[in-house]
């Protein structure tokens, strides 16, 4: 409940009145995780929201959970300043918070960064949150999918399958040479 509250609170601070039309070519590829289940879809406006989590599991009582998140028409900044501004977020949410920078580059032809956010107790659920996300910045959206963990410490093992999950999540766009869906 409080990422998905959080996230949308991040996209509503922009401004949205420059926004362009949606492409309908424009796609976000992910895979729906092994052993996780659509717990809530939304979408709000120009925003568009997934939430999955462990089959077993709700988005109110969760975990582990994985959401994809478009802003449709973009978000008015780049993703360095939404890096810089999500971290701020996070730091003023969470007792003991760290942001890092993981990656950043360009995949299929899109700029993308993934950085990772770690709380040592949120003040709103009193447990530790880690999330490593991905921004993918598009022509006609902004795309965002994170792993996100709650009440425990992931593996090592398991954040490399997660970054591995994250690195394969892309976007294409299939009337677009250099963005192909293959």
């Amino acid at each position: 409940m409080f990422l998905r509250s959080w996230i949308i609170l991040i996209f509503l601070w922009g401004s949205f009145s420059t926004l362009s039309a949606e492409s309908t070519n424009e796609m976000l590829l992910q895979n729906l995780p092994q052993g996780y289940q659509i717990g809530y879809q939304k979408r709000h406006g120009k925003i568009m929201m997934i939430e999955m989590v462990p089959k077993g599991e709700t988005v109110e009582e969760w975990s582990q959970m994985v959401t994809a998140t478009i802003a449709y028409g973009g978000i008015g900044e780049d993703i360095e300043d939404y890096y810089e501004k999500v971290s701020g977020l996070w730091k003023s949410a969470c007792a003991g918070s760290d942001a890092m920078l993981l990656k950043e580059g360009e995949d299929n032809g899109y700029d993308y960064a993934m950085w990772a956010l770690e709380c040592q107790k949120n003040r709103s659920t009193n447990r530790s949150e880690m999330a490593i996300f991905k921004a993918i910045e598009g022509k006609d959206s902004f795309y965002i999918v994170q792993k996100a963990w709650r009440g425990f410490a992931p593996k090592k093992e398991d954040i490399a399958v997660w970054m591995a999950y994250l690195e394969g999540v892309r976007v294409c766009n299939n009337q677009d040479d250099d963005h192909p869906c293959k």
